[in-house]
């Protein structure tokens, strides 16, 4: 049997995100984020042009979290706890996504590859500062969802 070419190793890829947050229209509020991993391949741009189709959508598939109690807002002198507004959201957007990167990471399940005839467990993880898409979506009174798309 003639020898077998060996394939090109496939591209390395990098866990890369998609991010949302949910901006009540009516109450001028961020209540609820959301988050998806990617397993992507090719350069930021490519990964982000793929990111940035996906975010119109997978919204809507994307596992959701409430914005974390440490966050406040005073309306009419009372302070609530668990919202926040579109500013901080863009000051402070690695802090208020934390959580976010942690849930999404833990779910990253672990995979298996034989290597000279022997499993091997591998994991990919969400790296230091990931790739990500963030999106607002905008959540009116009567339920509809619009993507703010840049």
């Amino acid at each position: 049997m003639p020898d077998q070419p060996v394939p090109a190793a496939a591209p390395e890829p990098e866990i890369c995100l998609n991010l949302w947050w949910f901006f009540d229209v009516a109450g001028q509020l961020v209540y609820r984020l959301a988050g998806r991993a990617y397993a992507l391949a090719g350069t930021d741009d490519e990964k982000l042009s793929l990111l940035k189709s996906l975010a119109a959508t997978d919204f809507h598939i994307a596992r959701n979290f409430a914005v974390p109690q440490r966050f406040t807002l005073m309306s009419q002198g009372e302070k609530i706890a668990g919202v926040t507004n579109d500013t901080v959201i863009r000051q402070r957007h690695g802090e208020v996504f934390e959580e976010v990167f942690a849930a999404l990471d833990k779910d990253l399940p672990a995979q298996v590859q034989t290597i000279a005839g022997q499993p091997a467990a591998y994991r990919l993880t969400i790296p230091a500062k990931p790739l990500c898409c963030t999106t607002c979506v905008y959540e009116y009174a009567d339920g509809r969802l619009i993507p703010q798309l840049a």
